[in-house]
């Protein structure tokens, strides 16, 4: 299989976007089309589909996702007359789109949620309509209609586009046949779609773009023709695997969209051609979607022939194949430079192999699991503390309880329940803040701190799982680079056809991005937070722990005088700090010296909330008779995943575990360092090579230039060239200090200062601006700038 060469025209802008571009590089559209061939809008049709399930469950989310795509393409020039779209029910002027126009009014938060339920803007239902459209029913029999009406008339060369916006359901008995979701909760399977599409004329082209949950499982529609190896005449891009929720379905109308559909028709503003655009949305996607297309999916099922269902084989078979097509580095460089781009942008080193990313996977499955433990945590304990403050608030303003009764509350519209939640509000904050218990600091202080940690702990949650979710799109590079080495075996012919004809059907002009984007500048995205930037956010919510599990004490006669927040301790857990204080099943805690606890579940927030390691007292009840222990609060304990960020300028540098070509051992440094991350194929590193040079001999830095390729290789690469390079070259086929380093891409210069510690750290190399080292400046030579 014949691969791509470089191209000159990528390096002429930042190197960090060329992996984007060059993986954009048009694959031809058919036999007769040349790369970059342009489609004929005329023979372009296209059907939406936003079934929306109900009322309730059709979000105002997804009529904004349909009018971005219709604007995508009015300006491809795709008439309107050759666009269908089938939303909810139709033309049917009954409300059937659920939307929420307002936020909740300020300090809402300080409501029990009970009370904040009934006063929060409402859900409004209003009618679907997009402007010079009809729309028809989202049904099953629409859809039937539409294909023996609209698809009967579709002849060899016309494009059907098929995109849906919507719920999926996920098969639990066989993810191969997920469903759609359907008006009035009908449902469309992939076996139903299969059957429809095969029912088109031979030689039409089906794109599929699908953003709902579980959409993955629509990428076994490229057997419509019933073959072991598709025909390549239907495929698509896909928002994540059959086994996962997409993200971004919400009724608000003030809500930013994220998620697959927009980051897709982002990248299509951007670039003309889908495979570009799918490049830009994995790298752009701040969601835990994980997108791919149906060239990725086959690949993957191919390689799974090979071991059958043994996902443990396979992961053997894919490194295998990585290993020996990495042996040969620069056949790869879109791909790499995509690895290298994902890593670079949400924090952690790029991988060469799934052995590397498996362990992450499940330490970052792991620390989700927590973080969701610390929010819901947190959240309960916020909560016990409204429904306190609101006990504390009514018996104070007795007038409020029957202002607020469904009775009282049933005829209100909602500007008026808005005017009552703002009066309200008005008098709950300023007794909040006065208001004194016995055993806390009080006043909207202590909300806030509770506030803080559960609203944080639960956006650390989130952005982990964005984080897994990147790990899984680079386990589809990964897969992708391997399965292409494999279908280079002779005897895989009808393998490379099918995949071909798949890449074929993928790459559709539809955007109206500027073609020559491939030779340009593209906007880099920002930063995602490493996990090693969110260490001390991560302390900060996790909570104290002590290792009991209680219950608040039953009333009766005998212990009517217990304050409201003594419980009974109903389990102590092995080795926790509560066995190490001697507590016991049955103890009666009833507060600490400085005061019983008068609130339900204060015990919570007092443990949570504690300093860890410092001791503390509570004072208990143990068959009757007082005592007082001493306790030592743990942390739970979070280990974060071995990401392997870059190192913090200041920090002590890792030890390199690179050898010399020889197989010698590195020689101790004496003095400051430039670390040279490289490789031979990438024309970014020779292009900074000049000032790397220049920089060493004008701050006297011992350079080590350090590469991932094989030590053979390497050598003949030095031995068949004349221009300078650095004497010091070291090979570290482990990558131990690629991952160490946290080296998201090539060239990679980091300075070592002369007491071990990161004093510069630079990914990438842009001629405009050169290394940027404070103080340093350079001006190459005439012939080293051509």
């Amino acid at each position: 299989m014949q691969r791509r060469s470089d191209n000159p025209a990528c390096w002429t802008g930042l190197f960090v976007v060329c992996g984007l571009l060059l993986l954009s590089s048009p694959v031809p559209t058919s036999a007769d089309d040349g790369p970059g061939a342009a489609v004929d809008a005329t023979r372009v049709h296209a059907l939406l589909v936003n079934g929306g399930g109900s009322k309730r469950s059709n979000y105002y989310s997804h009529l904004r996702h349909l009018k971005a795509l219709l604007g995508l393409l009015d300006l491809a020039g795709v008439a309107r007359e050759r666009i269908t779209v089938l939303a909810s029910d139709g033309a049917d002027a009954e409300p059937d789109l659920a939307v929420r126009e307002e936020e909740a009014p300020e300090r809402s938060w300080l409501l029990p949620s009970r009370v904040a339920s009934a006063l929060r803007p409402p859900i409004v239902y209003a009618n679907s309509e997009i402007d010079g459209i009809e729309l028809l029913p989202a049904t099953r029999q629409a859809f039937d209609e539409w294909f023996d009406r609209e698809g009967a008339k579709l002849r060899p060369g016309d494009i059907l586009l098929l995109y849906v916006t919507d719920h999926g359901k996920k098969n639990a008995d066989d993810l191969s046949d997920n469903t759609i979701l359907l008006w009035n909760n009908e449902q469309l399977g992939v076996k139903d779609l299969s059957l429809l599409l095969a029912g088109l004329a031979p030689g039409v082209r089906v794109v599929e773009i699908m953003s709902q949950c579980y959409s993955g499982a629509f990428a076994h529609t490229i057997w419509t023709n019933g073959s072991a190896n598709p025909q390549g005449n239907v495929c698509g891009y896909f928002s994540v695997p059959a086994d996962r929720q997409a993200y971004g379905c919400y009724p608000e109308a003030f809500r930013e969209l994220e998620g697959h559909s927009v980051r897709l028709f982002e990248g299509l503003e951007q670039h003309p051609r889908l495979p570009a655009a799918h490049n830009q949305a994995l790298l752009t996607d701040r969601s835990p979607d994980v997108p791919f297309r149906t060239s990725d999916f086959y690949l993957e099922q191919v390689l799974r022939r090979a071991v059958g269902d043994d996902d443990e084989a396979l992961r053997r078979l894919v490194d295998e194949q990585l290993a020996k097509a990495l042996a040969s580095p620069a056949r790869w460089e879109p791909e790499l430079r995509l690895l290298d781009r994902l890593g670079e942008i949400f924090g952690f080193s790029s991988p060469r192999s799934l052995a590397d990313l498996q362990q992450q996977t499940e330490d970052l499955e792991a620390l989700g699991s927590r973080l969701e433990t610390y929010a819901d945590r947190w959240e309960a304990t916020l909560e016990a503390l409204r429904s306190e403050n609101w006990r504390r608030f009514q018996a104070a303003h007795p007038g409020w309880g029957e202002r607020l009764t469904p009775t009282a509350l049933g005829p209100l519209d909602w500007p008026a329940r808005r005017a009552l939640a703002v009066e309200l509000l008005d008098a709950l904050a300023p007794f909040t803040e006065s208001h004194s218990a016995e055993s806390h600091s009080e006043g909207q202080a202590r909300f806030a701190a509770l506030r803080w940690r559960a609203d944080e702990a639960r956006a650390l949650h989130f952005r982990n799982d964005v984080r897994l979710g990147v790990v899984l799109r680079m386990r589809g590079v990964l897969v992708r680079i391997a399965g292409l080495h494999y279908l280079e075996d002779p005897a895989r012919e009808a393998e490379r056809g099918s995949f071909a004809a798949l890449s074929a059907c993928e790459d559709l002009p539809l955007g109206n991005g500027n073609p020559a984007a491939e030779a340009e500048e593209v906007a880099s995205p920002a930063h995602f937070p490493s996990l090693q930037q969110e260490q001390q956010r991560m302390e900060a919510v996790s909570p104290a722990w002590l290792g009991i599990n209680y219950q608040p004490v039953r009333r009766n006669e005998s212990n009517a005088s217990l304050p409201r927040g003594a419980v009974t301790v109903l389990d102590v857990y092995p080795d926790s700090p509560a066995e190490r204080a001697g507590l016991e099943a049955a103890d009666v805690i009833v507060g600490t010296p400085a005061g019983s606890f008068v609130e339900a579940h204060a015990i919570r927030e007092w443990v949570m909330r504690r300093e860890v390691g410092q001791a503390a007292e509570l004072e208990l009840l143990r068959a009757a008779v007082p005592r007082t222990v001493t306790i030592l609060p743990s942390a739970y304990p979070l280990t974060l995943p071995e990401l392997h960020a870059r190192p913090s300028p200041g920090s002590l540098a890792p030890k390199l575990l690179a050898r010399r070509l020889d197989g010698g051992e590195l020689p101790a440094s004496g003095g400051s360092r430039l670390l040279f991350f490289w490789a031979s194929w990438c024309p970014v590193c020779e292009r900074a090579l000049p000032e790397v040079l220049a920089l060493s001999g004008a701050r006297d830095l011992e350079i080590v230039a350090v590469s991932d390729e094989d030590p053979t290789h390497l050598q003949a690469f030095l031995d068949g060239r004349s221009a300078p390079f650095p004497a010091l070259v070291a090979a570290d086929q482990e990558r131990g200090d690629f991952r160490s380093y946290g080296v998201s891409g090539t060239p990679t210069i980091v300075i070592v200062d002369a007491e071990g510690r990161i004093e510069h750290y630079q990914t990438g190399y842009a001629s405009g601006r050169g290394i940027e080292v404070p103080g340093w400046t350079w001006k190459p030579a005439p012939q080293e700038s051509k």
